[in-house]
């Protein structure tokens, strides 16, 4: 099976596949996060009781060998692109399945051993929120207002007023296809119509 990562911050890109310059030799963090039980002793009885469960942030560690041209202008490249000030988001495609994460950068580290080597890279990214999520945005408008029409007044702060309706709500149903219970965004727009 192939792997394809893409990496995306500051508005660049770096795509790591078997078709590009960059390989990759070993991934790790994609396929879990660490589970944090709180269990508490009983203290006249057997066992435990758990009081919670909570996943930890989800460290990923990638390693990669560049085997292109112009290894040092390429290992400056990737110094600006890991910036541990920009927050990233890193799409992994494995097996058809396609998900997204964003990811804070925790290490890079780009060690010149021999100047006839190729460049190989390892970056620690640190992801704050576990969840992998669909790489586009899943959403739906549920309700929409019509203008009807528009006359002008002779108000100076107002360059004039807008009637319309609000077309019938609609029933959706949203399918969850992720591997634990999630929320909704509600987002009410205001505005002229």
């Amino acid at each position: 099976m192939d792997i394809k990562l893409i990496l995306k911050s500051n508005n660049k890109t770096l795509e790591i596949a078997k078709d590009t310059s960059y390989k990759l030799v070993n991934i790790g963090g994609i396929e879990k996060s660490e589970l944090e039980l709180n269990i508490v002793s009983n203290a006249q009885a057997d066992g435990s009781i758990l009081v919670s469960k909570r996943i930890r942030n989800r460290p990923i560690s990638i390693t990669v060998d560049y085997k292109g041209e112009n290894k040092e202008i390429e290992r400056e490249k990737l110094i600006s692109f890991f910036n541990p000030k920009n927050v990233g988001v890193l799409i992994v495609n494995y097996a058809g399945l396609e998900r997204a994460i964003e990811y804070e950068v925790e290490d890079f580290n780009a060690p010149i051993v021999n100047v006839y080597d190729d460049l190989s890279f390892t970056v620690d990214l640190i992801c704050p929120n576990p969840y992998w999520t669909d790489v586009e945005l899943n959403k739906k408008q549920i309700a929409l207002w019509k203008g009807d029409f528009h006359f002008s007044l002779v108000i100076p702060a107002n360059k004039g007023i807008t009637m319309g309706h609000r077309e019938p709500s609609l029933i959706v149903n949203v399918e969850n296809k992720g591997q634990a219970k999630t929320g909704m965004i509600i987002e009410f727009l205001l505005g002229v119509l």
